[in-house]
C-alpha cells in the first residue's frame, strides 16, 4: 500500500546520517509530491501508524507516559486511531518541566538539549539523542531544499537571547545537513548584520518578524538592496504588511512558520503568496479541542482550568 511505502522510505532517510546530496534529491521529491497533493486517506495512514509506534514506544520507556496511561486506565492498544488521542489526558507545563520523568533513554545516551525562555517560569527543557538530532536535521533540511535546490547560503540572523533555543540551533543544522553555508550571526545591531551580508552575499535569510523589519530599515537607510531568492521567517506573529514589505524590498519569497520548543519541530508553514498556515501532517498529529465552541470556550478560560495551565497533549 501507498502509505505503508512513502512511511518506510521517509523513516529510512529521518535515521540515516546521510550524505548533503540526498537531502538536496529528496527535497526535489518532496516539492514534486507537495505540486500533486497528497491524498487525506494517505496522510491519515501515515499518521496513524507513528501514532501508535510513539504510545508504545513511551509506554515501555518513559515513567511519565507510563503513570499518565495507568492513572487514566489506558493501555498502548487502547490508541488505535487518530479518534483516540481524546483518551489520553492533558499534559501541563509544569509537567514538563519535570524533564527527567519523560526521558526514554539514559541521562548519557543525550545529545543536545533546548530550552524554552523561561519567560513564565523555570525553562521547559526538551532533550534529543544523536539520531533524534539526525531526525530533526535531515527533516528540516529536506523542507529548506524543496524550496531551494540552487547554491544555498543562509544568513541566520535569529535572537540569541538565551543560548539554548531551538529555532537557531535547528536551523543551522539543517543548512548544513543540506549541504548549504550557514551564517549564525544572531540578532543584534542590524548595522552588523549588513555588513556581513555584504561579506558574505546570503541568498537565503532566516530570521524573526521584528528583527527582519530592523534589519530592512538599516539595509534601506544605507541603501543596500541585494536579492534575496527566500525568507523564512519564524519565532512571532507576522502581518501581511510586513510580508508584502519584505518581498518588495529584498525581491524574496516569504516563508512563514509556526512552532515550539515543547513539540520539537515546526508544526505549520505559510507559502508566498498564501495566508493560510499548513499543518506539517507527516510528522505531528493537530488536534482542535472542541472546534465547535472554542470561542465561548476561549472566553470562559474553559481550556486553562481543565488542563491545569498551558495544556498540551
Amino acid at each position: 500500500m501507498l502509505f505503508k511505502v512513502l512511511d518506510s522510505a521517509i523513516r529510512k532517510f529521518e535515521t540515516r546520517n546521510c550524505s548533503p546530496t540526498l537531502p538536496r534529491r529528496i527535497g526535489g521529491v518532496l516539492n514534486r509530491l507537495m505540486q500533486r497533493g497528497l491524498t487525506a486517506a494517505v496522510i491519515e495512514e501515515i499518521q496513524t501508524q507513528r501514532l501508535r509506534d510513539a504510545v508504545r514506544y513511551v509506554y515501555g520507556r518513559s515513567p511519565f507516559y507510563r503513570r499518565l496511561f495507568s492513572g487514566a486506565g489506558l493501555r498502548p492498544e487502547d490508541i488505535a486511531g487518530l479518534s483516540d488521542l481524546r483518551k489520553i489526558p492533558f499534559t501541563t507545563s509544569q509537567d514538563i518541566r519535570q524533564w527527567r520523568d519523560f526521558l526514554c533513554v539514559p541521562e548519557d545516551k543525550l545529545s543536545a538539549v533546548f530550552t524554552t525562555s523561561g519567560t513564565t517560569g523555570e525553562p521547559k527543557r526538551v532533550y534529543y539523542t544523536f539520531r533524534e538530532m539526525q531526525t530533526l536535521s535531515n527533516l528540516f533540511a529536506v523542507a529548506v531544499r524543496a524550496v531551494h535546490p540552487g547554491n544555498l547560503v543562509a544568513l541566520i540572523a535569529l535572537p540569541l537571547s538565551h543560548g539554548l533555543w531551538i529555532g537557531s540551533a535547528s536551523v543551522q543544522r539543517a543548512v548544513e545537513r543540506a549541504g548549504g553555508l550557514s551564517l549564525p550571526v544572531g540578532a543584534d545591531d542590524p548595522g552588523e548584520t549588513v555588513v556581513w551580508m555584504k561579506r558574505f552575499n546570503p541568498n537565503v535569510i532566516f530570521s524573526s518578524p521584528s528583527y527582519m523589519t530592523a534589519l530592512t530599515r538599516e539595509a534601506e537607510s544605507c541603501g543596500f538592496r541585494p536579492a534575496i531568492d527566500t525568507i523564512w521567517l519564524a519565532g512571532e506573529l507576522v502581518t501581511e504588511e510586513h510580508k508584502r514589505r519584505f518581498s518588495e524590498y529584498w525581491k524574496a519569497e516569504i516563508y512563514d512558520s509556526f512552532g515550539s520548543t515543547e513539540i520539537g519541530s515546526a508544526q505549520t508553514i505559510a507559502l508566498p503568496g498564501c495566508r493560510a498556515l499548513h499543518l506539517n501532517d507527516l510528522h505531528l498529529v493537530t488536534e482542535i479541542i472542541a472546534p465547535e465552541t472554542a470561542c465561548r470556550l476561549k472566553k470562559e478560560n474553559w481550556y486553562l482550568q481543565q488542563s491545569g495551565g498551558r495544556g498540551c497533549r
